[in-house]
C-alpha cells in the first residue's frame, strides 16, 4: 500500500495515510492527528499536540430536561438524562397514555393507561336473580338484566302416590322460580318464592286424582285465570 506524497503510512498493517505519525487512536482504533477531537465510551478525547498521545476526561453532565406529563426521566448507556414517552404493555400490544381498552377474557374490567401506569376499572352488576333463559346481557356480556315479561305457564304436578299426574297454571316471569303447588291436607296451595310475579285473578277448582288401589281423592286449588 502507499500513501500519497508527504503522508505516512500509520500502521504497517492498516491502510491509514496520516501526514505525521501519533500514538493517537479513535474511538475505532483509527488514527487520529494531533490537535482532533472527539467522543468516546462517554467522553471526550483529544490528541495532545506536545505528548502526541490521545487525552479524554468524562463528558460534561447537562442539567436535566423538564419532561411532558405523559414522558419519563430515565437514563442512557452515558447517565444522560432524557424523557422517553410513557407507554402501557398489554397481553403484548402497546398503549400510549390516554388509551382505553379491554380483554373479552375479563368482560367486567376497562383497562386505562395512565401516566401513573396502567389503572383497571370493574364494573359493578346490579343484583338480578332469574333463570339463565330469562338473562339479557350487555354488549360486553359482563352484566345481565331480566326479561320482566310475566305470563303463565302449565306446570305438571304428582300428589304422592296417585298415579295421574295433572297440569296446573303457574306465574313465570324474571325472578328464579316464580311459584310452585304444594300440597297442605286436602288443599293444593301455589306458594310463592318471590315477589316478582303474583297471579291478578283466580278462581278456586276441584280436581279429583286417581291414586294407588284405586281409590279417587278430591283436591282443591286455586287456578290462575
Amino acid at each position: 500500500c502507499f500513501c500519497p506524497e508527504n503522508q505516512l503510512l500509520a500502521d504497517p498493517h492498516k491502510e491509514f495515510c496520516v501526514s505525521e505519525c501519533t500514538n493517537c487512536k479513535g474511538p475505532l482504533g483509527e488514527p487520529m492527528p494531533v490537535g482532533a477531537v472527539w467522543e468516546s465510551n462517554c467522553h471526550m478525547c483529544t490528541c495532545n499536540n506536545q505528548t502526541r498521545t490521545e487525552e479524554c476526561w468524562p463528558k460534561p453532565s447537562l442539567p436535566n430536561p423538564i419532561c411532558s406529563p405523559g414522558s419519563a426521566l430515565i437514563s442512557d448507556c452515558c447517565n444522560k438524562q432524557i424523557c422517553v414517552e410513557k407507554t402501557c404493555k398489554y397481553n403484548g400490544r402497546t398503549y400510549q397514555v390516554g388509551e382505553t381498552w379491554r380483554d373479552p377474557q375479563s368482560p367486567c374490567e376497562t383497562f386505562h393507561c395512565t401516566t401513573e401506569g396502567t389503572e383497571i376499572e370493574k364494573s359493578v352488576c346490579p343484583q338480578q336473580i332469574c333463570p339463565e333463559e330469562l338473562r339479557v346481557w350487555d354488549e360486553q356480556h359482563c352484566c345481565y338484566s331480566c326479561n320482566t315479561t310475566c305470563g303463565v305457564r302449565l306446570s305438571k304436578m304428582t300428589v304422592e302416590n296417585c298415579t295421574l299426574a295433572v297440569m296446573l297454571p303457574t306465574c313465570e316471569g324474571n325472578c328464579a322460580s316464580g311459584s310452585l303447588w304444594t300440597r297442605s291436607g286436602i288443599d293444593l296451595q301455589l306458594k310463592h318464592n318471590q315477589v316478582c310475579c303474583r297471579e291478578k285473578t283466580s278462581e278456586m277448582r276441584s280436581i279429583s286424582l286417581v291414586c294407588s288401589g284405586g281409590t279417587a281423592t278430591q283436591y282443591t286449588y286455586k287456578h290462575i285465570t
